[in-house]
């Protein structure tokens, strides 16, 4: 079904557009009808990434061009090529990411992150697919609720206007291929769409050369998208739209008995009014039905052979959901913004462990539901000419039900452990205040005070998760995590073609949930009932007290003429654990996968007659750390990536794209018995794009 899905999409929308010829016909690109962007948010930090960024970016993934921006931060410095799904989570500003991810991402008002786990399946959708990015950085929670503790991604579908299509394919090194596309049909009332998704890649090596073995393979993966929906335009400012859409994706994760495999149905209903004032309302409906499934193993030191260490045969998790937004104004330049949500959860693993003679002995079942529904109000005025100010509250209620953990042994049934946790549920009360002075037309001045909050996953609840022979347990007692924060900003345009923007923070994590260390000794853990491999270690997740984040994000654009433009933007994260009870020796250290400095260059040359374009972007991070304790060093690096542009004709153009032109070494993880896992290689692209 999703094969025909991408065949379908990718047919109608590329024979209509080699059919016109003649004049240029720059490319215009919509996005789904929305409301626009609050006026309240200029009192926070954020960054807006338009379709022409993301077709002259040379990064294929969306969550690589995200990882360009700094504060924007995955687990690992890991591309979702690659990349297990359970290290997919995105966090913001150094705050400690984790593979849950400490940030909201919705994609036409719905929430992307699973529901089992937090993370995101980035390769599902592709750039080409999107027609704008919003990164919120801090915010609080607003109106986003749960899991917006550090901030929120706005993603906007690419919409077509009329009837037409888009399609892109491209061929890149270690024989990737990937082909997209997209179709419309208007049938004047209402119009059909369609479109798909196919990628498939041999995959690269994620073990630094020197320490690979026999047992070590390339991470090869395919994804299969597919996505059909109508469309109908109720009178001349409201539209409903369902959507349903369905992927499949297949990974190797580094050796022959390491793999996993993921299928998901999303389905969604979304109602937008959108007044010409900006007033309106939105209302957005949706459900997910998820399958996942991995196996592990453990490798030998020598790295000759390995061993079955966990099969996960089979994570299913299941999401309902719902949102209202209304927007009106009220009088005296006054905008208010009221809002309810909810977002059902239920998911559970299902695994094999415990490896005797050469077969599992027992079997694990470990999951639970959850609930979260809030509501919000933001109120945004004007009660001077040069002054903005916005405020609002958000109250929402939280309960983990159903959660257990029952082990049985596979040959007999019989159980041997069960675990029955009681219910919990909590009340969070959020806000947040944010003022703007616009002091010239060149300089504006602003300030933000908020807080948000992030329920633990089911999966950090409940599942105990395996890497190589490092081993971590789950934790059932986890409390919410709290952020409190602290903003200004500057914005100075002294000039058309200069603008710079600068703004300072200081965020507080209370009860961060962390993978405490808890011994490297091999043998029978009888605390947390578990056995510790040899070379291994065991960890719990646990919540820590406090981190603070002090920071300094910069952004500097200059356009010194119509062609050029010259972007450069920095982040200054200095976090560290500031109170540890359970831990004291983690007070003063850095949370893992941190980077004190990151930032990037980028130079575009545009112009606007001629067929030729092209970016160049260098970027880099500083040192990180693996660990708590920060005695597993990850250096720091510098990359430079290229992406050339021609126009063919009118419809359609080529490109070429070279991520890490350099080859430099990029290093993502060090586990504890020293083995340096890397990122990107050298990747040359070269691909097509049409559109009618």
């Amino acid at each position: 079904m999703i094969s025909l899905f991408i065949i379908a999409g990718a047919l109608v929308s590329v024979l209509p557009a080699f059919a016109v010829a003649g004049e240029y016909i720059p490319e215009i690109i919509v996005s789904e009808r929305h409301l626009p962007r609050s006026e309240g948010m200029d009192a926070y930090s954020g960054v807006k990434l338009g379709a022409d960024v993301l077709q002259t970016s040379s990064f294929p993934r969306l969550d690589d061009v995200l990882r360009s921006i700094p504060g924007v931060d995955l687990f690992r410095r890991t591309s979702s090529r690659v990349a297990h799904p359970t290290a997919q989570g995105l966090s913001m500003r150094g705050i400690g990411p984790n593979g849950a991810g400490r940030a909201l991402v919705l994609l036409d008002g719905v929430p992307q992150n699973d529901p089992f786990g937090g993370w995101v399946y980035w390769s599902v959708m592709p750039t080409s697919d999107i027609a704008e990015i919003e990164v919120v950085r801090g915010g609080g929670a607003g109106g986003w609720g749960n899991t917006a503790l550090a901030g929120a991604v706005i993603l906007r579908s690419r919409a077509i206007d009329g009837t037409g299509g888009a399609f892109e394919g491209s061929y890149s090194s270690k024989d990737t291929a990937s082909l997209a596309g997209n179709a419309q049909v208007d049938l004047g009332s209402a119009a059909v769409f369609a479109g798909g998704h196919y990628d498939r890649s041999d995959g690269y090596y994620t073990l630094r050369r020197d320490q690979r073995g026999m047992v070590d393979q390339p991470l090869a993966s395919e994804t299969k998208v597919g996505r059909v929906g109508v469309r109908w335009r109720l009178g001349d400012i409201t539209t409903a739209t369902v959507k349903f859409s369905a992927f499949e994706e297949e990974r190797n994760n580094g050796s022959p008995m390491a793999d996993n495999k993921t299928r998901s149905y999303d389905v969604s209903l979304r109602l937008v009014r959108e007044e010409a004032d900006g007033d309106g309302f939105e209302v957005t409906l949706y459900g997910t039905d998820r399958r996942f499934k991995s196996r592990f193993s453990s490798i030998s030191n020598d790295r000759l052979s390995e061993v079955p260490a966990l099969d996960q045969y089979n994570v299913p998790a299941k999401a309902f959901g719902a949102a209202a937004l209304l927007r009106r104004s009220m009088g005296f330049g006054g905008v208010m913004e009221v809002g309810l949500d909810m977002r059902r959860l239920e998911g559970e693993t299902r695994e094999r462990f415990f490896l005797s003679g050469g077969e599992f002995q027992r079997d694990r079942r470990a999951g639970g539901d959850q609930l979260m529904a809030g509501g919000f109000m933001d109120y945004t005025t004007r009660p001077a000419h040069k002054v903005k100010i916005t405020g609002g509250v958000r109250l929402d209620y939280l309960k983990n039900f159903d959660g257990s953990r029952i082990e049985r042994t596979i040959a007999t049934g019989d159980i041997l452990r069960t675990d029955v946790f009681a219910d919990t549920d909590h009340w969070v009360a959020n806000g947040r205040l944010g003022v703007v002075y616009e002091a010239s037309e060149d300089i504006s001045l602003r300030g933000a005070a908020y807080s948000g909050f992030r329920l633990p996953t089911i999966n950090e609840l409940y599942r105990p998760f395996r890497v190589r022979n490092d081993i971590t347990e789950a934790n059932p007692l986890l409390k919410p995590e709290r952020l409190w924060g602290l903003e200004a900003g500057l914005r100075v345009a002294p000039a058309y073609a200069l603008s710079l923007d600068v703004t300072a923070f200081v965020n507080w994590l209370n009860d961060g949930i962390a993978n405490v260390l808890i011994t490297d000794q091999p043998g029978f853990n009888a605390g947390l009932n578990t056995f510790v491999p040899v070379g291994g270690t065991l960890s719990q997740r646990r919540n820590l007290d406090r981190v603070r984040a002090l920071g300094l994000e910069t952004s500097l654009t200059w356009t010194p003429n119509p062609t050029w433009t010259i972007e450069a933007q920095y982040l200054l994260s200095a976090p560290k654990v500031t109170k540890a009870d359970a831990q004291p020796n983690l007070v003063g250290e850095r949370p893992p996968q941190t980077s004190r400095h990151q930032g990037n260059v980028s130079i575009v040359w545009a112009p606007d007659t001629g067929p030729f374009n092209a970016r160049l972007t260098i970027h880099g991070s500083s040192q990180a750390f693996e660990d708590g304790l920060n005695m597993q060093s990850i250096d720091g690096y510098v990359a430079a990536d290229v992406h050339l542009g021609y126009q063919l004709t009118p419809t359609a153009s080529l490109f070429l794209a070279a991520e890490n032109i350099l080859g430099a070494t990029i290093e993502t993880g060090n586990s504890a018995s020293g083995l340096i896992t890397i990122g990107t290689p050298r990747l040359i692209s070269v691909g097509i794009r049409v559109s009618l």
